[in-house]
């Protein structure tokens, strides 16, 4: 039972620790800044035809937006879900808004083009 009772108190330090209003502060400093270029190249939908060049896209902007998302647990899942798409669709969600509160409005209207386009203009 002390056993227990050292874990429960780790576990209560570890609680203490993540609410300490010093996190906030120290995770905003660490941040890392969105690469709206990188993500602007990423979301491109030029040249797109086939179901082949859809899914492409589909999976490159997936990971793109891990690398440039400003959660430090999304970015470090990138090269995994490089490595396995079902992680990259997994975690789009996510990346997606993690990404799109970084990004300006005029990144915000580029980037709803083209989901616009890819959504409404794919031939499959």
């Amino acid at each position: 039972e002390s056993g227990n009772n050292g874990m429960n108190n780790s576990a209560h330090t570890l609680d203490k620790d993540i609410q300490s209003p010093s996190m906030p502060i120290a995770n905003q400093a660490n941040k890392h800044r969105v690469n709206q270029v990188n993500l602007q190249r990423a979301w491109d939908v030029s040249q797109r035809a086939t179901r082949e060049e859809w899914d492409e896209w589909m999976r490159r902007f997936a990971v793109q937006l891990l690398r440039e998302a400003p959660a430090p647990a999304l970015r470090a899942c990138a090269e995994l879900a490089y490595a396995y798409q079902p992680l990259a669709r997994e975690l789009f969600s996510a990346a997606f808004a993690s990404c799109w509160t970084e990004l300006n409005e005029q990144y915000r209207s580029s980037l709803v083009n083209a989901m616009k386009t890819a959504f409404f203009l794919q031939t499959l």
